[in-house]
């Protein structure tokens, strides 16, 4: 008998294991409110400058400060060359959102005028 209820507790507790395991895959991480975080229109200023190899492959170009440092990482939406304002001072707009990264920003650049 104790090797019967020891069997059924070994399944309830994998079943809720599966369980959980399951319900945390259909979540994206820091996400725990059930849904994805929307996106907003914003803008940024700042110097265009390429982005290195990322093992999350999100961007192609970040938008630095005067000190260097990272405002935002860009990508293009199919109709804006980021590569043509490399080193250059823009006001780059488009809708936000978060990175894979947590606390990172990505803005999909729909407009960017040099400064």
């Amino acid at each position: 008998m104790k090797t019967i209820n020891h069997l059924r507790n070994l399944i309830l507790i994998t079943a809720l294991t599966l369980l959980l395991a399951a319900q945390g895959l259909t979540q994206s991480p820091g996400d725990h409110s059930g849904h994805k975080e929307t996106k907003t229109m914003e803008s940024y200023t700042g110097k265009v400058e390429p982005m290195g190899m990322s093992i999350f492959m999100q961007g192609s170009h970040q938008l630095v400060d005067g000190s260097g440092e990272m405002i935002v990482i860009l990508q293009s939406d199919g109709k804006v060359d980021l590569n043509k304002f490399v080193g250059k001072n823009v006001k780059a707009s488009g809708s936000a959102e978060g990175t894979v990264e947590a606390g990172g920003k990505i803005l999909t650049v729909s407009s960017i005028e040099a400064l």
